[in-house]
């Protein structure tokens, strides 16, 4: 026993050195300390020149984690120095092509969860191999892995190395950052002068008002690295994607800088248009006084939304003399909400009658007698040209009830006339 604790030093790295690399690793160095325990569980050099051994006969490094299964579990189970030495071929070794193609799914070894520890492993590893590798190894791999796994001690940790340029790997990073919506990442990477958002081929802002990460939106809005009214400011349409979405659009208003009615009021329009409709974006928006909320009523008719109708036509800075009728045609023709027809016709503002009585004549047409009634109640529809000229079309149509409604109508008219 005293002689196999004195093996020569050269000796027992041999012995090592054929040893499979897995979970048994550490068992052998506590139950033979005095041999092997300072070597696998010290010596980083011996750990590196073991693994890069066992893995020169495999195709690639790659091929040999996963054909070993040293992922998941099995990686974690590995020695620290272990974790180290196959995480610095990790992140040095070139994308493993299948079959011409870059796999991601879950069960490569190239895809980043099967390297998942505790966040402070992760920092410890990356402490460990900045002294021994080239830590920006492959476009800022050791960056990249970081933010996808949300460690943001890591990343905060690399983004103080002056050789790392996050801006290799810019526009993977804050995207990639932005929708696994971690903010803290986010925050890094914003406050990071090698960060330069206009380098990218297209907005995160964007995106980020689409996520509906209000947290994340502040951060952008604070930075001073994008212009909210970019794009006639179609940050605004952007956000209008889920419920969610109200809290982003008061975040951006209160900002100020960003128009809500920029590109023509779009963001209304498409707050309240099939499949994009949103009551509560659209309440907010008509309550800033640079959008247009005359836009709205067809609109807001055609959902049936009553209660915004409600709320359009005490809104101080609506004139449904405009676009009242317009908004009576297009409901009866799409069969709307008789609701919000009542309510439109029950404002003196609106005038039914225009467009030579083209909503009578449309009601004719569409054989809706209940808002045809709606709207004889009005006089300046209910006259003997625009009731002759309405039972022209229902005989046309072949409509017997409705010619004969319509007669009754002119005989009434007659009558009170004479």
């Amino acid at each position: 026993m005293n002689y196999l604790t004195i093996l020569p030093h050269e000796l027992i790295r041999s012995v090592i050195l054929h040893l499979p690399i897995n979970k048994h690793l550490r068992s052998v160095a506590l139950s033979s300390k005095l041999l092997f325990g300072d070597a696998i569980l010290n010596d980083l050099t011996l750990a590196r020149l073991h693994v890069q051994s066992l893995i020169s006969p495999s195709v690639s490094m790659w091929e040999y984690l996963d054909d070993n299964g040293i992922k998941y579990n099995e990686w974690k189970s590995l020695p620290f120095n272990y974790k180290c030495a196959v995480y610095s071929l990790i992140l040095a070794e070139p994308v493993w092509l299948l079959n011409g193609n870059t796999s991601h799914t879950d069960f490569h070894a190239m895809f980043h969860e099967p390297w998942r520890v505790p966040e402070e492993v992760s920092l410890q590893i990356i402490k460990t191999l900045v002294g021994v590798m080239d830590i920006t190894s492959q476009k800022d791999r050791a960056l990249r892995v970081a933010v996808m796994l949300g460690y943001t001690s890591t990343v905060e940790f690399l983004l103080s190395i002056e050789k790392v340029n996050p801006r290799v790997a810019n526009e993977f990073c804050i995207i990639t950052a932005i929708l696994n919506n971690s903010t803290d990442i986010v925050g890094l990477l914003l406050n990071c002068d090698k960060i330069d958002l206009s380098y990218l081929s297209y907005d995160p802002f964007l995106i980020v008002c689409q996520r509906c990460n209000v947290d994340i939106v502040k951060l952008f809005l604070a930075s001073g690295k994008v212009d909210p009214c970019a794009g006639n400011s179609s940050c605004i349409v952007s956000a209008n994607s889920n419920d969610a979405s109200v809290d982003v659009l008061r975040a951006l208003l209160e900002d100020g800088r960003a128009n809500p009615a920029g590109n023509n009021n779009r963001a209304l329009l498409m707050a309240l248009s099939f499949p994009t409709q949103n009551k509560e974006f659209a309440k907010v928006l008509l309550a800033d006084p640079r959008v247009d909320p005359n836009r709205a009523i067809p609109a807001v008719v055609l959902l049936g939304w009553t209660d915004l109708l409600e709320l359009l036509l005490k809104h101080e800075r609506v004139d449904p003399s405009q676009v009242g009728s317009e908004a009576v045609i297009e409901a009866i023709q799409s069969g709307g909400s008789m609701n919000c027809v009542r309510l439109l016709l029950a404002d003196s503002r609106v005038d039914p009658s225009q467009n030579d009585n083209e909503a009578l004549l449309t009601a004719v047409q569409s054989q809706n007698k209940d808002v045809l009634g709606l709207l004889l109640r009005d006089s300046r529809v209910r006259t003997t040209e625009s009731l002759e000229r309405a039972v022209g079309i229902a005989k046309n149509m072949g409509d017997v009830d409705m010619v004969v409604f319509l007669s009754q109508m002119i005989e009434e008219l007659n009558q009170k006339e004479m």
